[in-house]
């Protein structure tokens, strides 16, 4: 399916050669010159070199990119075409999300409950660190906090993060009855934390008060920072 993305490459943050840019325009020829600079004034833009103008952060062409693909699918083009251009399988047999594509996977997630699927059965870390949790609904919430545990609730430490605002989108007061069963099943310490942060951020009174195991929790917790016991117990 080529040409169907726009350009995905790291200088989309930092700046790069004029490839990476677009002419506004080639883009907007039916557009006077005075409405497309107008338009190039908002902050979604930053200049490039020879009159061009880049998206000012990645995370813009990683939207549209998705946006893009939806429309594909709508249109009736093959999904195992789109599905190609995010997942992929490795020479050990692993099927992983693409690194460079899971941004896209979990803005496309939102239209489609196939690639939702496939995204959480490769890489349950998908759904929680990209895109934007909070247009889930409370059943793929589940599912992939599930899916999250299953795979990293056991072991060691792995170096897992969700940043902070991703946890705030995802949390949910109706997840409760899903983390007090989850639980009892954990023993990385990373993965409880994160349990306890969604805890925290919303406010999941069932689990941080009436919870029969808030005990187990605290002293599991005792570890943590002082502030996210707060956020727990308030």
């Amino acid at each position: 399916m080529p040409g169907v993305l726009p350009q995905l490459r790291p200088e989309a943050d930092v700046g790069g050669p004029p490839g990476t840019a677009i002419d506004p325009a080639e883009i907007l020829p039916d557009w006077t010159a005075d409405e497309r600079a107008t338009l190039l004034e908002r902050a979604l833009f930053g200049f490039a070199s020879y009159g061009r103008v880049r998206f000012h952060h990645r995370s813009v062409l990683e939207h549209l990119a998705a946006k893009r693909l939806g429309r594909h699918l709508a249109t009736g083009k093959p999904i195992a075409a789109v599905k190609r251009l995010l997942f992929a399988e490795t020479p050990q047999a692993d099927r992983i999300v693409r690194p460079t594509m899971r941004p896209v996977a979990a803005w496309l997630a939102l239209e489609s409950e196939s690639v939702f699927t496939d995204a959480v059965e490769r890489d349950p870390t998908v759904m929680l660190n990209f895109g934007d949790p909070d247009a889930l609904s409370d059943a793929q919430k589940a599912r992939a906090l599930s899916a999250y545990v299953a795979r990293y609730g056991s072991g060691g430490w792995r170096g897992l993060h969700v940043p902070a605002i991703q946890i705030h989108r995802f949390a949910s007061p109706r997840l409760a009855p899903v983390v007090r069963e989850l639980w009892p099943t954990v023993e990385s310490a990373e993965v409880r934390e994160l349990l306890l942060d969604l805890i925290g951020a919303a406010r999941m009174e069932t689990c941080a008060r009436g919870c029969p195991q808030l005990s187990q929790m605290v002293a599991a917790a005792r570890w943590m920072p002082a502030r996210k016991l707060r956020a727990v117990l308030s």
